[in-house]
């Protein structure tokens, strides 16, 4: 019975682990698998039911005036990592967040090296409704851009989050048309609106395959 007690007590432990923040600051495959081995996120879920979109009519953007990310799906969520950058991997992250409650940026858990105020996760492990907006202040002009992020179920594991790549400007866009929403599929396309939404982030797919393979070894 105690070591039935003990057992327990450990696997609580490591379930929320990162209840606190999300405990990495990408979603590569080695920073989402250094988390799912602690058990703090669940399975890898392989399937598009949540998305993050650009912002409403994203054509560009003028440096310093902040634009609404919002993240979509069914139910609630307890954790979520969210990023801009031009790749999924890559190691600056653009731009910087305003945390609304509940949530808070990484710069105190490891993340500040990618850039300061540019990584955004939660504070608490709370159920937390959906949809979420959250405002991100683009920094000057840098090529093309996409939102990355990592979103843990309230109840059946973590999915991978990436929206199309989006053009950004120096000066330009309206902030205005409709939102163009795009799914964590590899190889979905963004469809409606102005914005200028191109094909999703290369090597996207063989990404989430890989992360699939890495994470399910685990289990």
């Amino acid at each position: 019975m105690l070591l039935n007690l003990a057992t327990l007590a450990l696997a609580a432990t490591s379930a929320f682990a990162h209840s606190a923040y999300p405990g990495v600051c990408t979603g590569a495959p080695a920073d989402v698998s250094s988390v799912s081995s602690a058990g703090s996120m669940g399975i890898l879920l392989t399937s598009t039911a949540y998305a993050v979109a650009p912002p409403t009519g994203f054509t560009g953007y003028s440096a310093g005036t902040p634009v609404t990310v919002q993240v979509t799906g069914p139910g609630s969520f307890t954790g979520l990592l969210l990023y801009a950058a031009v790749g999924i991997a890559n190691t600056t992250h653009l731009g910087t967040w305003t945390a609304p409650s509940g949530y808070q940026v990484m710069d105190a858990f490891n993340c500040a090296s990618y850039g300061a105020g540019a990584t955004l996760g939660h504070s608490s492990s709370a159920a937390k409704t959906l949809p979420a907006s959250f405002t991100w202040t683009p920094p000057t002009g840098s090529g093309n851009v996409s939102f990355y992020g990592i979103l843990v179920t309230a109840s059946s594991g973590f999915e991978v989050l990436s929206s199309s790549s989006a053009t950004v400007g120096t000066g330009t866009g309206t902030g205005t048309g409709t939102t163009t929403t795009t799914t964590a599929a590899a190889g979905a396309t963004a469809t409606g609106g102005s914005a200028a939404v191109g094909a999703p982030a290369p090597g996207l797919g063989g990404f989430l395959v890989g992360l699939a393979a890495v994470v399910g070894s685990m289990f």
